[in-house]
């Protein structure tokens, strides 16, 4: 019984490693490498701040090196935050390689819904969202963003406008 019940076990083991993941592994994750959605943007290093719009948000980038989306290397990644949180995340990468992204992706996280645009696709799942596109003579990108950042925006706008109301 013992030998029955180890052959059942080693066998689902055996057919469920290296399965496609799904839109629910894209939610767990909830970020891009080391970086997740949501969390400090002092908490993340080697990136150097750029700029921060009128509106308050802070515009983050790093060029890499030695990092990779399977085997494509990535050229660059930025980010954004409000309220010091991270609420963006965009990757670049060569176009020419916008293929092989997609299958990696598309093994990681599941079909892709295709998008108006012959080179856009978008995974969508209840926390996450990302969206893999490529432009001719572009560099091809992926963003990723947390359904909870358009509530990082709200607030931030009800602090500048209660800041506002105040100052009246």
């Amino acid at each position: 019984m013992k030998v029955f019940l180890l052959a059942i076990a080693f066998f689902v083991a055996i057919t469920t490693y290296g399965q496609q993941g799904s839109i629910n592994d894209l939610d767990l994750k909830y970020g891009f490498k080391e970086i997740k959605l949501g969390e400090s943007v002092k908490n993340i290093d080697k990136f150097t701040f750029i700029g921060k719009s009128e509106s308050g948000t802070e515009y983050y980038s790093a060029k890499v090196k030695s990092m990779f989306i399977g085997s494509v290397p990535i050229k660059s990644i930025d980010i954004s935050s409000v309220l010091d949180l991270v609420g963006y995340i965009y990757v670049k990468f060569n176009s020419k390689n916008f293929e092989t992204v997609k299958e990696v992706l598309e093994y990681a996280y599941g079909d892709a819904k295709k998008l108006s645009s012959d080179n856009s696709f978008m995974w969508d799942g209840k926390k996450v969202t990302m969206m893999l596109s490529a432009e001719p003579g572009k560099d091809g990108s992926i963003f990723i963003y947390s359904k909870d950042a358009k509530q990082f925006e709200s607030i931030d706008k009800d602090i500048k406008l209660n800041k506002a109301k105040g100052d009246l």
